[in-house]
């Protein structure tokens, strides 16, 4: 099976890895391909308690909301590896192999799409999951815990560094935004920054960080190092926290200047409950 773009990862890296995947997959004495015990009218899999009419109505809504960037997974599961991660289904399952499967995968390019995205889930009660690189495959990656959701990969369109500052050093990022590619941005762009990575540098900075993950430097813990986050909330309003909350018609992103610089903001301190939880979807993050 031919490897095909991997999000977040260089060629540079990609042209290297393939070439020693195909060395493992010549020498393998079981298939990484996972025929479906289903019958083919019986795929995709539903969630429980929709039928099949309303879900196919319900998909071809979804696939306007999102410019088409919709699959539905009816063919055989592909576990993938670490730079093609599944996003079809749990590689890795402990019980009950056909279980963790998602009936559907979209790509939403934008804040307004997840909004878009979140409100079709509660107009036809379909359960949604997102990531954004699926790379964690200690916490079983891209594999939503309800059989038959609809997955949310938010790291294949939604991978733009919006800004990148020298003088207070920070960024402010979307899912997609892998360690490799914020590297390269930084790079790039001759600036005098620096970034902590954990591991494995194809993974989502703003993943990594919701998933409490860290590094190893003084900036190694993630999530206490982010400053400001866009949220989609369950009813498909977004909210900004922090200084996010105040609008600057100054900026290009239309929040107060100082949104990357201090975490705090007025009133409480939400931040922590979208962590490692299913309270909203975090749309951008910004990280000092």
């Amino acid at each position: 099976m031919a490897d095909l773009y991997a999000p977040g990862i260089p060629a540079r890296v990609t042209d290297y890895a393939n070439s020693v995947k195909k060395k493992f997959e010549d020498n393998a004495t079981k298939s990484h391909v996972r025929e479906r015990k289903e019958a083919p009218g019986d795929l995709p899999v539903l969630p429980s308690g929709v039928s099949r009419a309303n879900f196919n109505s319900a998909i071809v809504e979804l696939r306007k909301i999102v410019d088409g960037h919709v699959q539905l997974v009816d063919q055989p599961l592909d576990d993938g590896w670490y730079l093609h991660r599944p996003v079809t289904h749990d590689a890795f399952p402990l019980d009950g192999e056909d279980y963790f499967v998602n009936s559907a995968v979209c790509a939403p390019g934008s804040t307004e799409q997840v909004q878009a995205v979140v409100q079709w889930a509660n107009k036809w009660l379909i359960p949604i999951y997102p990531i954004s690189m699926g790379r964690n495959l200690g916490y079983g990656g891209a594999a939503a815990r309800v059989k038959g959701s609809v997955l949310l990969d938010l790291g294949k369109r939604m991978d733009k560094v919006i800004e990148l500052n020298e003088k207070s050093a920070f960024c402010l990022v979307e899912p997609g935004v892998s360690y490799y590619m914020l590297f390269d941005e930084i790079r790039k762009s001759g600036k005098d920054l620096w970034i902590d990575v954990p591991d494995l540098g194809g993974g989502s900075v703003m993943g990594n960080a919701l998933d409490r993950g860290v590094g190893y430097t003084p900036y190694g813990d993630h999530f206490g190092m982010h400053c400001g986050m866009e949220v989609v909330l369950p009813n498909g309003e977004v909210m900004r926290t922090g200084m996010g909350a105040l609008p600057d018609s100054n900026t290009a992103h239309g929040s107060a200047n100082t949104w990357q610089l201090f975490q705090y903001g007025f009133g409480p301190y939400p931040d922590g409950i979208f962590t490692q939880s299913n309270y909203g979807i975090v749309t951008k993050m910004g990280c000092e």
